[in-house]
């Protein structure tokens, strides 16, 4: 999203800094900016992030998708979050890879209020985390962990082929090398370099960035833009009414044009038959544009039914996961679970026993909710010197339809 701001205000629950680009410089005092035009960047706390596969289709059939699953994915009410997606290139017949940020309306209100009290004008809402991507690019990798103080501890993003996989903030400073490997388990990939940045020194850091992350928010501006529900459905409805009016034109110019190529063609009758064919090809063309200017109309008439599939799966996919987390034995710990519609429920974990993990996986395989439970693997390590196993089972929950037959692509 290109815009001309040079300030970027970082908005949190328990604290507000702004980044000045112009001077490279932060201050929590936001007065001295009264009149500049910023980018308003959510903290960690404030915003939700999440990678999940969409339909390969438009961006607004893409987003309907998305508005219905947003319950599935988050902990609160679609109704209640501000939410936009970016797509990637990765496309599988599962659709899409994006990556969905989301927060609280409420949050969102209190923070853009706040701006307008400064007079602060916003041309952009996002989660600051993804400036992370542009760190690693920057330091000539292409996976890493970006570390660096915050207000509520210490910010971990992992980022992965220039995409932002997680972000997570650890309190405390004696469990960050800990939450590391932890956050790049969570992501499903594993542990890489790290990098510090804001000044943060961390002994296992294989490089440190001396560029402030909230730079990139400026020099390389992301697609995200979080904006309130009911801003985006007056919008929608605004171009909506635009179309249709454009279209009834277009119709009621069609229709005016047959009869005036009719009329055309009734007093030439006497003209030579090479006359009569280019009345008749007028006339052709008059009626194929009245008959597209139609279709449109109908399209826009049933605009809001184009995707009124019944999303009624034999199981939700957050009984999926609740169900997996009650078969787990005493002494395993699930570090991941993600499931999508169509694809088998993955978990990740940390077992004290291989033994364990062979229980979990019997209980699972006994669930008549689950087919073809099985073990990916099961590996031994060890973890602050306390030798454990971690693991990985799939398996497929019954009824789980993908969101579109894998045959068909959609037009982008």
């Amino acid at each position: 999203m290109k815009h001309t701001a040079d300030l970027v205000i970082e908005w949190s629950p328990r604290e507000t800094v702004a980044y000045d680009g112009r001077t490279q410089s932060t201050s929590s005092d936001l007065s001295q900016f009264q009149g500049r035009t910023a980018v308003l960047a959510l903290g960690r706390r404030a915003v939700f992030v999440k990678h999940i596969r969409l339909p390969n289709s438009s961006r607004e059939d893409m987003s309907q998708v998305l508005r219905m699953r947003l319950p599935e994915l988050f902990p609160v009410g679609g109704s209640e979050l501000a939410f936009d997606f970016q797509p990637y290139d990765d496309v599988t017949e599962q659709g899409r890879l994006c990556l969905v940020a989301a927060a609280r309306t409420e949050d969102l209100k209190a923070a853009q209020s706040l701006m307008e009290s400064q007079r602060i004008h916003v041309v952009q809402v996002l989660p600051v985390a993804v400036a992370s991507p542009a760190v690693a690019s920057q330091q000539g990798l292409a996976r890493a962990a970006i570390v660096q103080p915050v207000a509520e501890g210490f910010a971990v993003d992992i980022v992965d082929e220039g995409k932002l996989m997680l972000s997570r903030i650890v309190s405390e400073r004696d469990e960050l090398d800990t939450d590391i490997c932890v956050a790049f388990s969570l992501a499903g990939i594993p542990c890489s370099p790290v990098i510090v940045a804001g000044g943060l020194l961390l002994a296992d850091a294989e490089k440190s960035s001396k560029v402030d992350p909230r730079q990139n928010l400026l020099s390389e501006p992301s697609a995200l833009n979080l904006e309130l529900p009911e801003i985006v459905a007056k919008r929608k409805a605004q171009q909506k009414q635009g179309k249709v009016r454009q279209a009834t034109f277009l119709c009621v110019a069609a229709i005016a044009l047959a009869a005036l190529l009719y009329n055309d063609y009734d007093e030439s009758t006497v003209k030579s038959r090479a006359d009569q064919s280019k009345v008749e090809a007028r006339l052709k063309r008059a009626t194929t544009l009245q008959k597209a200017v139609q279709a449109d109309l109908t399209r826009y008439a049933d605009g809001e039914s184009i995707l009124a599939r019944a999303f009624s799966p034999a199981q939700k996919l957050s009984d999926v996961v609740t169900l997996a987390a009650i078969k787990v034995p005493k002494g395993i710990w699930l570090t991941g679970v993600s499931v999508e519609r169509g694809k088998d429920l993955q978990i990740r974990g940390i077992s004290k026993t291989s033994q364990l993990v062979t229980t979990y996986v019997d209980a699972l395989a006994a669930e008549s909710r689950f087919r073809n439970v099985r073990l990916v693997f099961a590996n031994d390590s060890t973890i602050d010197e306390e030798k454990v196993t971690q693991f990985s089972i799939s398996a497929f929950p019954v009824g789980n339809l993908p969101l579109m037959d894998p045959g068909k692509k959609g037009g982008k």
